[in-house]
């Protein structure tokens, strides 16, 4: 995404006599970025007759439009001006006549309300409260429909009891079906503000838009005032045959169509057909409640048989305020235009340029103020520089910051300054009779940004490498020191670079970092330290792995082709994986059969897998190279989807490989026809002999030679008897192409199962030892390994598993947190002692913000799962990437397999809470023992007042006052008790530990969401 300036633009106005000289005000920009976008500048006229003056631009001597307002009672002067480039723009107010031509018109009807400007004609439809219906870009052409352009606001309160399914969804009330008036504000051939109002069940809307006759955005300043919990605001467009089946259509800034993303604000989304030449979006700015985008884009090149655009905007989570309730947001709409507008509008517009208002009170006295971004901390050493106009007389400066003055030293046109006082971001600057106005830009002597590691997850004993950018703000050469540090475990610490590095003044320089990985150590921080002569003076951290073994490390996603086949992609997917501390991925359906498919002898194929029921995609071996490569360089591993099915062509030539009903049907799993084409998937009766599962994996390691996959994800089971009837039969039974039954031919599945999987593994470790296995468990319960021990202990040795069936939290046994949690603990240790890591999914995306959105990847993480899910919502859903950070730092203690869940009777003979109820620990409190004492990890999780699982709890309150008690044995002693936090980086909190003969105390600071105790003890 284009990066989105957060930047002062400063209006300047200089003093004048009116009869004597022309006034002069216009737009100064003291950051030297690009502006594109308007300005709108309001000036009082007082008195002033509107045939006595005109408005000129001083650069080029052309007349600018205005139109004359009343506001607050006031008699103003409206212009807008359009920004473009670098320049500022100064405008004279000369006496003349003024009359300008009109370049917004607005008409209406009964049923319309049109808009008419030079750059489109939009028609807001009276009857379905005033949204837009119908949008004409006049350099492009007509978008064909609209279906749905409007606001709308969600309500709903938390769920109370179980109710058999999802929860209930809020309710929505829209724009479109309210009875709303529309009155303009102002109107006139330049700008025009139209309000529109409604009333809901739950309160009022008012949403002020304003249109302007030189751009193309639409503004929208919308006020939200409610008397009961609310959920959310959302704006949304629906434009049908707009992407075009054809797939020329694209979504930009990230030219990227299905499947639906959301993004974070500040940003734009602009949809645009090259074809037809048109485009519309949607501009989030800065310092708005704004949460993130939600977009889809699809047509035939998806694979579908509709065409369908649509985006949304959210607002940030309303239930958390105070009731009654006013909410405030501004968003943009861009009517129309080119990608290329649309990146100058999200840039100049992200704040929509709105300047303060200018009143020409007299000659002599002009008053304005500005806004920092950030002012500096109380004692920090910054450098000031002024941007000075018309010879200032540096004697009469004086600064403030909430009236508390500040001293300015001159020396060689530089400010060195020390705030007395930061409170807020206002300042107000007064130079002599006239008020002049500049930027201040805060500074510290030097400055280290952009860390990065080479490689997300390391392997141990290799040569490792991160960079770092130092930035020298000195105005002459500095010699710095960089000391790097990788940290493990609670505080292993240990120095694995050092050196010298020389800045030139006010430059910045990239440095390299080499360093060797060393042990298997799991997660760690890497930490560099800048120091000048012997003084700390900034430090920056990042998080990674080094593991053996991927899946340690991180969270799993999964690359679907039927989006992800373009190349481009890839760039993009690494980028989301890396940032949410993702160190492993899967492509997911992608052969052209799983048999015999897995090293592919043309370029480009289709793959024929059960995902032909969704879609038809055309891979490119290249693609698939060259993604799995930058994945490797990014240290990110790559798994490929496999199945336990054969494709139809496979079955058809070879019918052995089929199964079969008693009627001697194939047993086909799904299909689907394209285009006439039959794509269908059949499940195998191969998969459970063992010299063809052996055959199976050498088939897999000769398509490690052709790819480099690091492993992969078995989607089947080797157990006969886990079959899967689409018929729905009674019986498990299956036969095979000879008509002999599955229980004649294994009779002893369990035993057949395991050794059929310890074969596939064989094929695969003669020549590629390092090779992970992966599954899908049908269900890895007890009963499961009461009635299949033999497979479940090969299934779970140093493997990657997926719990698929704990998704299923909103059935009955699994309803609460607390259900949830005890069904994930208690299976994850059946897998966890032999190796295996354990993955967990979630069906339904919670809003961003939501209580339980933050809450379910704690309860996840502290059962001793790992996350499976998209990286598309990225930092959007909240802080949950902190959490998977976090848990990537911590994994030693997270996903160690020496760390097993305590009994319960012991638990609570062993660790007691004083707390609130709804802080809940008692499910999760794990235990390594070694020769020289043991650690206890106690994971705690501070749980809203609902128990059932819902889209709308209410914010937990902040647990305070928490004490927990640890009876230790008779000859344990303490080492040391740490808290393990995620929030705002990951760290730990060394708490102290009252000892009262065996009964040692902690008292635990507050717990908003989640937290660990560590105890450690030795004997």
């Amino acid at each position: 995404m284009k990066p989105i300036f957060s930047i002062t633009v400063i209006v300047l106005v200089m003093s004048y006599s009116w009869l004597a000289t022309a006034a002069e005000f216009g737009v100064y920009n003291p950051h030297s970025v690009k502006l594109n976008g308007v300005a709108s500048i309001e000036l009082n006229l007082l008195g002033i007759k509107d045939s006595e003056f005109k408005l000129i631009r001083v650069d080029n001597g052309r007349q600018v439009p205005y139109q004359i307002i009343s506001k607050n009672g006031k008699k103003l002067l409206l212009t807008v001006l359009e920004l473009k480039g670098l320049a500022g723009v100064k405008i004279q107010l000369r006496s003349g006549n003024g009359r300008q031509k009109a370049l917004l018109k607005n008409s209406s009807t009964k049923e319309s309300l049109i808009m008419d400007t030079p750059l489109y004609l939009l028609a807001l439809n009276k009857q379905q409260g005033f949204t837009m219906n119908a949008l004409t870009d006049k350099q492009g052409g007509k978008i064909p429909r609209i279906t749905q352009a409007e606001l709308i606001f969600s309500a709903g309160g938390e769920q109370q009891k179980y109710n058999g399914h999802l929860p209930k969804p809020e309710k929505l009330y829209y724009q479109s079906k309210s009875k709303v008036s529309g009155n303009f504000i102002y109107s006139g051939g330049l700008e025009a503000q139209l309000e529109l109002s409604w009333p809901f069940e739950f309160g009022t809307v008012r949403d002020v838009v304003t249109f302007n006759g030189i751009n193309r955005l639409i503004r929208h300043n919308v006020t939200l005032k409610y008397n009961k919990i609310m959920v959310q605001g959302e704006y949304r467009l629906a434009l049908p045959h707009f992407s075009s089946s054809q797939g020329e259509g694209t979504v930009f800034p990230q030219q990227e169509r299905y499947p639906e993303k959301t993004f974070n604000t500040p940003g734009y989304e602009f949809a645009y057909n090259p074809e037809k030449k048109y485009g519309i979006g949607l501009i989030a700015p800065p310092d708005q409640p704004l949460r993130n985008f939600f977009w889809e884009f699809l047509g035939k090149s998806e694979a579908v048989s509709f065409d369908k655009c649509r985006f949304s905007l959210f607002t940030k989570q309303l239930r958390y305020t105070n009731l009654p309730g006013t909410f405030n947001f501004s968003f943009a709409l861009m009517a129309g235009g080119t990608p290329a507008e649309a990146a100058d509008y999200a840039v100049a517009a992200t704040d929509f340029r709105e300047f303060k208002t200018i009143s020409l009170m007299s000659s002599k006295n002009i008053v304005q103020s500005i806004k920092f971004s950030r002012l500096p901390l109380v004692g920090e050493q910054t450098v000031g520089t002024l941007n000075l106009f018309r010879g200032m007389n540096l004697g009469a400066l004086k600064l403030a910051i909430n009236n508390i003055a500040v001293k300015l030293h001159k020396t060689n046109s530089t400010f060195n300054w020390r705030p007395q006082h930061a409170g807020n971001n206002r300042v107000v600057v007064t130079l002599g009779k006239n008020r002049f106005f500049y930027n201040i830009q805060v500074k510290t002597l030097a400055k280290l940004t952009k860390l990065r590691l080479a490689k997300l997850v390391n392997k141990p004993n290799q040569v490792a490498l991160a960079t770092v950018t130092l930035i020298n703000n000195a105005p002459v050469d500095k010699t710095f020191k960089l000391v790097s540090t990788v940290v493990s475990a609670i505080d292993n610490s240990e120095i694995v670079n050092s050196q010298t590095v020389t800045v030139s003044n006010l430059d910045s320089r990239k440095i390299t970092i080499p360093w060797n990985s060393g042990s298997d150590k799991k997660g760690f921080t890497f930490a560099v330290k800048l120091f000048y002569n012997d003084k700390l003076v900034d430090s920056i951290n990042e998080y990674g792995s080094v593991t053996a073994f991927v899946p340690d490390a991180g969270q799993y996603s999964v690359a679907n082709p039927g989006w992800f086949k373009t190349p481009g992609q890839e760039k993009v997917f690494i980028k989301k994986l890396r940032n949410n501390y993702f160190g492993f991925f899967e492509f997911y359906a992608w052969t052209p059969c799983p048999m015999t498919g897995l090293s592919p002898k043309t370029e480009q194929w289709e793959p024929h897998t059960e995902s032909q029921v969704a879609y038809r995609a055309t891979i490119s071996k290249s693609f698939v190279k060259k993604f799995i490569k930058l994945a490797h360089k990014n240290g990110i591993a790559v798994f490929a989807w496999m199945n336990g099915e054969v494709a139809l062509p496979t079955g058809l030539t070879f019918p052995d490989t089929f199964r079969y009903s008693q009627t001697g049907q194939p047993l086909l799993y799904s299909g689907r026809i394209w285009d006439g084409k039959r794509f269908a998937i059949g499940y195998t009766s191969a998969l459970y002999n063992a010299d063809k599962a052996y055959l199976w994996g050498k088939a897999m390691a000769k398509s490690i030679d052709m790819f480099g996959w690091d492993g992969c994800r078995f989607d089947w089971a080797f157990t006969p008897s886990v079959v899967g009837d689409p018929m729905r039969a009674k019986k498990s039974d299956w036969y095979n192409s000879r008509g002999v039954s599955s229980r004649k031919l294994y009779p002893a599945p369990d035993a057949a199962g395991a050794k059929a999987l310890k074969a596939f593994r064989k094929g695969v470790a003669e020549t590629h030892p390092e090779f992970i296995y992966g599954t899908n468990s049908g269900k890895f319960s007890a009963e499961m390994a009461r009635a299949l021990p033999k497979y479940k202990k090969e299934s779970s040795t140093d493997s990657w598993i997926w719990f698929e069936y704990l998704l299923g939290y909103y059935h009955k046994r699994m309803a609460t947190w607390q259900k949830w949690s005890k069904v994930l603990t208690k299976d994850s240790q059946l897998a966890r002692p032999n190796g295996a890591q354990i993955g967990l999914g979630r069906q339904r995306p919670y809003s961003a913000g939501a209580t339980s959105a933050k809450l379910i990847p704690y309860l996840i993480l502290y059962s001793g799962l790992h996350w499976i899910g998209p990286t598309d919502r990225n930092k959007s859903l909240g802080e949950n990437w902190k959490i998977w950070r976090y848990a990537m730092r911590y994994s030693k203690y997270f996903y160690g397999k020496n760390f097993k869940l305590m009994p319960v009777q012991e638990r609570l003979a062993t660790i007691a809470v004083t707390a609130s109820p709804r802080l809940f620990w008692q499910q999760w409190i794990f235990e390594k023992k070694d020769k020289n004492g043991r650690s206890l990890l106690v994971n705690m999780v501070n749980l809203p007042q609902g128990d059932y699982i819902s889209e709308r709890h209410e914010l937990p309150q902040p647990q305070k006052n928490i004490v927990l008690t640890f009876n230790k044995r008779s000859n344990e002693k303490v080492k040391r008790v740490v808290m393990l936090n995620a929030m705002p980086e990951p760290h730990t909190v060394v708490l102290k530990a009252t000892t009262a003969g065996n009964r040692i105390s902690v008292a635990i600071p507050v717990i908003k969401w989640g937290t660990s105790i560590l105890i450690e003890t030795k004997e």
